[in-house]
């Protein structure tokens, strides 16, 4: 925990290798060596005991309690958990019974709708993607057209996306309202119309 105090300090404090701590931001874009600009992630770990210690299968419930979730929700974030599954796998300790209970509650809220579960992988493509999403929407009547342009990665280049790299990506509309899609003058037709949610704004969600 001292070492994650010091290069709390030491972020705000200027040192760019700790900007995680102070942005909080789930993607940096850093150079190498060698010039080479690669991204970087901060996966989440934030068990009393520090980092080192919490990465286990009996240390699990801790970094996905409900307290946890629940923030997750609130800021509406992203979350990679530093966690090593066969790391003291001992399916017979009370702990365990722990990080199973607090599985069948992340599978509950996920099963809701509420936090959206997927692979590291997943999760860092579709956060690069949305932040870099280059698109416009206008009103014709009651219709709002949503135009997708490209994805304007700093890294790797203006690119128009497939379809299926667009799954789950959601935008509000006004209540009752209807809605179409459009990537690159193509209408996407695989889309649903979404209740409205804690907000009370309705959506459209590429499926």
């Amino acid at each position: 925990m001292a070492r994650t105090v010091a290069k709390i300090v030491l972020s705000f404090l200027g040192w760019r290798k700790y900007d995680f701590f102070k942005s909080n931001c789930l993607i940096h874009k850093h150079r190498l060596k060698d010039g080479q600009w690669v991204y970087e992630f901060i996966r989440f770990n934030n068990h009393f005991k520090g980092a080192a210690v919490g990465d286990t299968f009996l240390d699990l419930y801790y970094l996905i309690s409900d307290k946890v979730l629940s923030k997750l929700k609130e800021v509406e974030g992203y979350c990679i958990v530093y966690t090593h599954l066969g790391k003291k796998f001992a399916p017979e300790s009370q702990s365990a019974e722990e990080t199973v209970k607090a599985l069948r509650n992340l599978k509950k809220e996920s099963d809701a709708g509420h936090i959206f579960v997927r692979s590291a992988a997943e999760i860092l493509n579709y956060c690069i993607r949305t932040r870099y999403l280059n698109w416009t929407c206008k009103r014709q009547s009651e219709t709002y057209l949503f135009h997708i342009r490209s994805i304007d990665d700093p890294l790797f280049g203006n690119y128009v996306p497939d379809p299926r790299m667009l799954r789950n990506f959601t935008f509000y509309i006004p209540k009752g309202a209807s809605a179409r899609i459009i990537l690159d003058e193509r209408q996407i037709l695989n889309t649903q119309i979404n209740p409205a949610d804690y907000s009370g704004r309705q959506s459209i969600t590429i499926i």
